[in-house]
């Protein structure tokens, strides 16, 4: 009996060991099929325009705007470690105030194209303030945005113009609730995106405070989605830095379901893009299609 109990704790050790195994296993495969979709969905857009993908982050103050901006890049290149600052954050001011593209340079292809898309970061929106329709309608558009490069070289900055094809609005999971200054106003909001004909992808951060708070996440999505107007709603933790205590530590630990996320975010991004992209070809072409009858019927006339 004595030899039994022993055998039998180290069994149940390797099949608990071989059962953890299997689980990392397959989260790797689900994450690396993920990539494997971005990549060939980027380069069908880059076949078709040779262009990168531009994306606008919008949210309101504090909300993790910027800190989802450094996620993706996280995510994107496969860091670990440290948290790499692209986009400036703070736990209680707006420390971004211009319009800034942030390149994510493509390590998930070859050569080409060389940037995987652009990001762009905006200077918060106000929950307490009316929505400035011609403010967004001009970030949305591209006009004033500063260009944020990193290579080798220290930060180059210089004046771009980079219209939006797709946006991520970021909102504060917690500060959602019905009848509060962001759900007043997330209606207001997405009618200025319609109009611009852009579609969006809604992400509700600081999703383990909201869940301390006793909130049902899953529900909270689900209202979020119907008030939006969207199917496509996410409740995540940003990799941030830990501002407690003053203390900013910038030790970060990855998480699966922060990258499966926000990779699912990226990959329905490049859908919009290509159905935003096929959009403007079809007006382009309808436009030519137009003027060339026009002058058909000119030379009818004539004649």
């Amino acid at each position: 009996m004595n030899v039994i109990i022993p055998l039998f704790g180290a069994a149940s050790a390797a099949a608990a060991a071989f059962v953890l195994a299997h689980r990392k296993l397959a989260r790797h495969e689900m994450l690396e099929e993920q990539y494997n979709q971005i990549r060939e969905a980027a380069a069908r857009l880059w076949v078709t325009s040779k262009q990168p993908v531009t994306i606008i982050v919008l949210g309101f103050q504090n909300h993790g705007r910027s800190s989802f901006v450094n996620t993706i890049f996280r995510v994107l290149y496969k860091e670990e470690g440290p948290l790499i600052m692209r986009a400036e954050t703070g736990p209680t001011k707006n420390t971004t105030t211009a319009q800034r593209v942030l390149r994510v340079k493509n390590k998930l292809m070859g050569l080409y194209p060389k940037y995987l898309m652009n990001l762009i970061d905006t200077p918060c929106l106000s929950a307490s303030e009316d929505i400035d329709k011609g403010g967004i309608r001009s970030v949305l558009r591209g006009r004033g945005i500063e260009e944020k490069i990193a290579e080798n070289d220290p930060w180059k900055q210089r004046k771009v113009r980079a219209g939006a094809e797709c946006v991520i609005l970021v909102m504060k999971a917690e500060d959602c609730h019905i009848g509060g200054p962001v759900w007043d106003r997330l209606p207001a909001l997405v009618k200025i995106l319609r109009a611009e004909g852009l579609q969006f992808v809604v992400v509700l951060t600081h999703r383990n405070e909201a869940q301390k708070a006793s909130i049902d996440v899953g529900d909270l999505a689900r209202r979020v989605a119907v008030r939006a107007g969207t199917d496509f709603v996410h409740c995540i933790e940003n990799y941030a830095v830990d501002h407690h205590d003053g203390k900013n530590s910038l030790n970060v630990t990855n998480n699966f379901d922060t990258h499966n996320q926000t990779l699912g975010i990226v990959r329905q991004c490049f859908e919009y893009v290509r159905q935003h992209r096929q959009a403007k070809r079809k007006i382009i072409s309808k436009r030519h299609g137009g003027e060339d009858d026009q002058l058909s019927c000119d030379s009818s006339a004539s004649d």
